[in-house]
């Protein structure tokens, strides 16, 4: 006859201990950095051709810049609709760097009318007049919100408003370039706009009537050569990017060549980035007041009117485009009603924010976006 020993009853089983600890590793690895100071790969992010001439001292490393690839344009439209960094790919799940390079950037400046370039008022205030009298002869005009466009010295674009201010031609590229080819426009872009007045705490500034007060604005926006120094993080792939400094270096104006000298390839593919980036921008967002009764009896009532694709990026939440939604609850008579759910989530991704930081955020963004994608970075 045999018995079994029951051995755990007689001795106690080890004890595991777990102690929480932080092991870090520095290892060398690839990590994405935007190629676009890379003049050998400036036809990844603009469209350039060979300029063709007769002359015979032509330079043959003269381009005509004619605008930006469709990859520029599919990554900023993205980024400025998700309103944040596109992911970038880690070299581990897990895992932080350090990175500086050179890249594009805009910077905007913005005052009122007492503070702000008279030249640009000038320009700005003639178009608005220009736009409102090329409207519907039924209609009284549309009061602007919103206007912006990109300066061009070309006179004859077609389609584009132009002006004449103190003996200069300016023509208002106001609508998506697309493959435009301006020969002589302007990394700038100008806006105008509406912000309420508030005081030194931030509460909004009311008039006799209790209304709030909006002062037009008007702003210039510019393209630079800047260096970024970020630092990169992932945990568990999840991105995090921290902006160290923004260093500027050297405004980068339009490229214009001519045939005798050699085109500067990396000003074109920073003029490409500028070129989606307003695209994004440009446009109009104002009232349109219609009075007249048409044959029939009936009459088309005012309405808000959106001619920019700020309608379809983040930067329709800004607080310098609530009067133009003010403006449009007042001709449906819902001045007193709460913000619909639709404009609480656009506010939400304006961040409380000012269009010119939105403006600089966004080329931020697009900047670092680029390097989504393995043909840019």
């Amino acid at each position: 006859m045999y018995r079994c020993l029951q051995v755990p009853s007689l001795i106690t089983p080890a004890t595991l201990f777990v102690v929480p600890s932080i092991s870090s590793v520095s290892v060398n690895a690839s990590v994405p950095s935007l190629d676009i100071t890379n003049s050998s790969e400036a036809h990844r992010f603009a469209y350039f051709t060979p300029l063709n001439t007769t002359i015979s001292n032509a330079d043959p490393n003269s381009y005509i810049f004619d605008g930006p690839r469709s990859i520029l344009t599919r990554l900023s439209t993205a980024t400025a609709s998700y309103g944040q960094i596109l992911p970038i790919s880690p070299p581990f799940s897990d895992s932080s760097y350090s990175l500086s390079f050179a890249g594009p950037y805009v910077n905007c400046t913005s005052g009122n009318a007492n503070s702000f370039n008279s030249t640009v008022q000038g320009f700005m205030e003639l178009f608005l007049q220009k736009m409102n009298s090329s409207l519907h002869q039924s209609s009284l005009g549309e009061q602007f919100a919103y206007y912006a466009f990109v300066p061009s010295f070309d006179l004859d674009v077609e389609g584009s408003n132009t002006v004449f201010f103190n003996g200069t031609g300016l023509t208002a590229l106001d609508q998506p370039r697309l493959q435009e080819q301006p020969g002589n426009a302007t990394n700038e872009l100008w806006i105008t706009f509406y912000r309420y007045l508030t005081d030194r705490n931030g509460n909004y500034v009311l008039d006799v009537n209790q209304n709030k007060i909006p002062e037009q604005m008007y702003g210039v926006c510019s393209l630079w050569n800047v260096t970024y120094d970020l630092n990169f993080s992932y945990d568990g792939g999840a991105q995090n990017i921290t902006n160290n400094s923004i260093t500027p270096l050297n405004p980068v104006v339009y490229p214009t060549t001519t045939a005798q000298e050699d085109s500067n390839l990396v000003q074109l593919s920073y003029s490409a980035v500028f070129w989606v980036i307003t695209d994004q921008l440009v446009g109009s967002m104002g009232l349109v007041d219609y009075t007249n009764s048409s044959q029939n009896g009936t009459s088309t009532p005012g309405y808000g009117s959106i001619d920019t694709n700020i309608e379809h990026n983040s930067l329709l939440g800004s607080n310098d485009l609530d009067y133009f939604f003010d403006l449009n609850a007042e001709v449906y008579n819902d001045t007193n009603q709460p913000l619909s759910d639709q404009r609480l989530l656009d506010k939400e991704l304006g961040q409380n924010q000012t269009l010119p930081f939105l403006i600089e955020q966004l080329s931020y963004n697009v900047t670092m976006s680029l390097m989504n994608d393995p043909l840019l970075a």
